[in-house]
């Protein structure tokens, strides 16, 4: 994938700079006046993206409104588009994830070159907004960093991407991704540091990687999961709320 992308960017995003890492960040604002014609309303969100060789992934929080569904998008600023891949909020107010070339609605090489166009938005849509209330552009100022020289289908970073749903009650879904095999361990802790579930715990390949904890035997309250992979350690912070 990563030099399918270097193509792309020099034929649709020719002013990209390139760095050392190995990811496009992007960011979003949502709010209703990027709708045609503008919405009135008080809610307002916002999204921090990053597409690396393993996809396109997302941390999309909002806030005053209740949504009936929520999407991605195709279509420039101030036009409206097709749905290209649903976000399931799962009645919390944020969502992390990656959007993969393998998932049910796949990122594909044309939807990564509209990414880098600026040509996809989030649509948060509502009862009373069918058509969406507030929405918010990927924005085409993009860092790229480091295009491979050689082919990799593995990503360039250790990431551990927010649990979801988050809230939850009583399973949700953690996913992570590896640059290279390693052996993994992944640990829910309570706000004592006990220890209350190993998830993993063992050598992984490298890649993209998901895990499901169930906590319907535990007390509502906040809860830590860490990921150790080799010297890398990452925590994260989860609300059970039954």
């Amino acid at each position: 994938m990563l030099l399918i992308l270097a193509a792309i960017l020099y034929t649709a995003v020719p002013n990209v700079v390139l760095g050392q890492t190995g990811t496009a960040h992007f960011s979003a604002s949502l709010t209703g006046d990027q709708h045609d014609p503008a919405i009135t309303t008080d809610a307002t969100g916002t999204g921090t993206f990053s597409l690396t060789s393993a996809g396109l992934a997302y941390d999309i929080t909002f806030e005053g409104l209740t949504i009936s569904v929520s999407h991605f998008h195709l279509g420039a600023a101030g036009v409206s588009g097709g749905v290209v891949r649903t976000l399931d909020f799962a009645g919390a107010n944020t969502i992390s994830g990656i959007w993969t070339p393998q998932d049910s609605q796949p990122l594909t090489d044309s939807l990564i070159a509209e990414v880098l166009a600026g040509n996809i938005y989030v649509n948060l849509h509502t009862s009373d907004n069918p058509g969406g209330e507030i929405r918010g552009q990927l924005g085409p100022n993009v860092v790229i960093t480091a295009i491979d020289d050689e082919p990799s289908a593995l990503p360039q970073d250790f990431v551990l991407l927010q649990n979801y749903p988050n809230p939850f009650n009583p399973t949700t879904t953690i996913e992570y991704v590896l640059p290279k095999s390693a052996v993994v361990q992944l640990t829910i802790y309570n706000l004592r540091g006990q220890e209350e579930a190993r998830l993993v715990d063992g050598p992984q390949t490298g890649g993209f990687h998901r895990a499901t904890w169930n906590a319907s035997n535990l007390a509502s309250g906040i809860y830590f999961y860490r990921r150790q992979a080799g010297d890398f350690v990452q925590a994260r912070k989860m609300l059970l709320l039954k």
